[in-house]
């Protein structure tokens, strides 16, 4: 069965006037929040076959810090439906077409993470502070089809 956590990227800059959202970097908080996050996934003894990132500056910084942290020896996947604005529908495409016993690391933002997270678990939107991660059990991708396994923190 393939197991997903959903990782919201860690604090990030305020945005600058004439700059776009995209471009947004992590902070040195947020740094720190993303290892404690993979600290906390490497006590769960979880370490991903595939990560996912939207392709914005902060949750490329945060794949890059869970990446060495977990000591993942593969590339990041830029996915543009993590993004924001993102397609829960097309996330759990993407999902229903991965191998089964895949275990992947989805790293974007709010609203899309929480959305993602509250349609796998049949349930309404959950607010998802920076460097949350959320692991599932998925017995299918679609609607209902996840099982909650942690929630951090």
């Amino acid at each position: 069965m393939t197991t997903i956590v959903i990782c919201r990227h860690g604090h990030a800059e305020i945005g600058q006037r004439n700059s776009s959202d995209g471009d947004r970097a992590l902070t040195l908080r947020g740094r720190e929040e993303i290892r404690h996050a993979a600290a906390f996934l490497n006590d769960q003894d979880w370490c991903p076959t595939h990560v996912w990132s939207s392709p914005f500056v902060r949750a490329i910084q945060s794949a890059e810090l869970l990446i060495a942290g977990l000591q993942y020896p593969g590339a990041t996947t830029i996915v543009r439906a993590l993004t924001p604005s993102g397609s829960v529908s097309d996330v759990l495409q993407a999902l229903a077409e991965v191998p089964a016993e895949s275990r992947i690391l989805l790293v974007g933002h709010q609203p899309l993470a929480g959305t993602l997270v509250g349609r796998l678990l049949a349930k309404p939107m959950a607010n998802l502070p920076t460097a949350a991660t959320v692991g599932l059990r998925l017995s299918r991708a679609e609607p209902g089809g996840g099982q909650a396994l942690w929630a951090h923190p």
